[in-house]
């Protein structure tokens, strides 16, 4: 009796270490949701930080389409793993606005902040915020893709802090304007960003042209900002862009694959 007891114990064991691993939860959130919900598809959040609050690693927050307006950031801190990455995405179909245009200007206020690992961002649009539209403070390991940034009163995508090894994928980011219209940049890996981020097939605000393709640069707005990015060199497959060795010695890379 005592040896059958055993064993249900050792299988219930087992079932619920395997369930740990092999499920995850969905996530909804919709400007018609409320956030006493259970964050199902037939009963959504309303507001996304109370999803991402939910979230674990593995977990997806599925965001519907409209416009969902914010006058403070976003936070996202926790981490997922290289296994079950954490996703944030525009449902199927849908191209989620997250409009921070009642934000005030100041140095604080971005749109997303991300610190955390393992996210997969996919089919945003990030607009208007105080400063950064998406800044990656020590994230690594992220996938940004499909996101437009626009509007923002910085750059529209920076990284910093040490982030590393995150991928920005067919993003556009135009329109991004500082008030003395000096440092907002399209995409901004700068200052003390740490190494392995690469930018593929993205647009930026002004789109340098080669063989009829877009060429999406670290650090670009202007042909000045090209010049001040460092030493950089081009073939037929790609434009890596590298800091001056007095500052960081850091290396990123530009992969032209959309035209």
């Amino acid at each position: 009796m005592h040896k059958v007891v055993e064993q249900i114990y050792k299988n219930l064991f087992v079932f619920i270490s395997l369930s740990g691993t092999i499920f995850s939860t969905s996530y909804y959130v919709s400007t018609e949701g409320n956030d006493s919900y259970a964050g199902t598809r037939d009963n959504p959040f309303k507001s996304i930080p109370v999803a991402i609050g939910k979230a674990v690693a593995g977990d997806t927050i599925s965001i519907t389409s409209g416009t969902y307006s914010f006058s403070t950031p976003v936070k996202i801190g926790k981490n997922g793993t290289s296994e079950k990455r954490i996703h944030l995405i525009g449902s199927k179909d849908s191209r989620p606005v997250l409009n921070f245009s009642s934000m005030s200007l100041a140095g604080g206020n971005q749109g997303i902040i991300l610190n955390g690992d393992y996210w997969h961002i996919k089919g945003l649009i990030i607009k208007g915020a105080g400063d950064n539209g998406l800044l990656i403070q020590g994230g690594s390991n992220n996938t940004i893709e499909f996101c437009d940034f626009l509007d923002n009163r910085d750059s529209g995508c920076q990284l910093k802090g040490g982030a590393s090894n995150n991928r920005i994928i067919n993003c556009d980011s135009y329109n991004n304007r500082d008030p003395d219209e000096g440092d907002a940049d399209g995409f901004a890996p700068k200052m003390d960003v740490g190494s392995g981020n690469r930018f593929i097939g993205c647009r930026p605000g002004t789109i340098p042209m080669m063989d009829g393709m877009a060429i999406c640069v670290a650090q670009m707005m202007s042909a000045q900002h090209l010049k001040t990015a460092g030493v950089f060199t081009m073939d037929s497959a790609r434009m890596e862009v590298q800091a001056p060795v007095m500052e960081t010695g850091l290396k990123w890379e530009a992969v032209m694959i959309r035209s």
